[in-house]
């Protein structure tokens, strides 16, 4: 890394599913608190069970002081700055104060109205769509590729299991998906995998695939498609250490296919712990090949991590 004067890394302007996407926002809790901040705040040891949306902003507040160094407490912070511009410490402010100037704020739709929140293009392919048949399914899939105006689409395959099937073999477990057997689901969406990856291909499209912690069916998947040559320019983005191992033993064995690497902000990511997984992953990946999949979107939660993932990359540079 010495030898680096500056990391360029792009970062993607929409990618992956937006979260926490409400439309209609009432107060401050719905806003700020999410299933990641209610999981740390049990940990901090308060029940939220049975409290009002009051009582769980003002509990999470005073618990920051035991949320140091974690994404939650970072993420929260970032949220009151970027949509409330309040940059200072709020556990020295009075609670009903606060709330108070937080609700008028959302009353006034100033929330609603923020630039930073903007409609995600619809380039994000949507794999557990329902039709009367398989042929079908694989139609309305098809066209809806053939709608995307951008040059990727993204595909999330976090939680499939890939098999080698055939046409009829994945036909017949959409029939039994359909009468309710969901261990049928990942032969049928692999077996729909492939006419759609020839699509993408055809049309030169990239696609980028989110794999979570699913780096064996990823394998599997981008191993049988480079075989049978319908492997469009694939970035492959996972989380923790998959990611690495991506980068690694994955990325780059495809030659013309293209398998490149990202990464996204995750979980209970900090600014810190981007840099320092950015830096990790160039002990074996080109730096100047990886890009960071953010989003501007019409979700609050997203806009903010999105600031974060691009803090994480200005500290690598300040610190090379």
């Amino acid at each position: 890394m010495a030898e680096n004067k500056e990391i360029n890394i792009p970062v993607l302007e929409c990618f992956a599913k937006p979260r926490n996407n409400l439309h209609i926002i009432t107060n401050p809790t719905q806003l700020l608190i999410d299933s990641d901040k209610l999981r740390m705040l049990t940990l901090c040891g308060a029940h939220t069970c049975g409290m009002s949306d009051f009582e769980i902003f003002s509990a999470f507040v005073s618990n920051l002081s035991n949320m140091r160094g974690s994404g939650v407490r970072e993420l929260f912070f970032e949220e009151l700055n970027l949509f409330f511009d309040i940059s200072e410490d709020v556990t020295a402010m009075d609670i009903r104060t606060l709330w108070r100037g937080l609700c008028k704020k959302i009353e006034n739709e100033e929330i609603s109205n923020h630039p930073a929140l903007k409609a995600i293009p619809q380039n994000v392919f949507h794999i557990t769509l329902q039709a009367k048949s398989y042929a079908e399914l694989i139609s309305e899939n098809l066209d809806f590729i053939a709608s995307v105006k951008s040059d990727f689409v993204s595909l999330d395959i976090s939680d499939i299991d890939f098999r080698r099937t055939d046409k009829y073999h994945a036909e017949e477990a959409y029939k039994a998906y359909l009468r309710g057997e969901g261990s049928a689901r990942s032969e049928f969406i692999s077996g729909m995998l492939y006419p759609l990856c020839e699509e993408i291909k055809r049309r030169e499209l990239s696609m980028f695939v989110y794999l979570g912690e699913n780096y064996h069916s990823a394998k599997k998947m981008i191993e049988y498609f480079a075989e049978r040559e319908v492997l469009p320019n694939t970035r492959a983005f996972a989380a923790g250490e998959t990611l690495f191992r991506v980068a690694s033993e994955l990325c780059g064995r495809y030659g013309d296919a293209g398998v490149l690497c990202g990464f996204l902000y995750e979980n209970g990511d900090t600014a810190e712990s981007i840099a320092e997984k950015i830096k990790k992953i160039a002990r074996v990946y080109p730096i100047g090949s990886l890009v960071a999949g953010g989003s501007v979107t019409n979700s609050p939660t997203f806009a903010a991590r999105h600031n974060i993932l691009r803090r994480g990359i200005e500290m690598v540079n300040k610190q090379i």
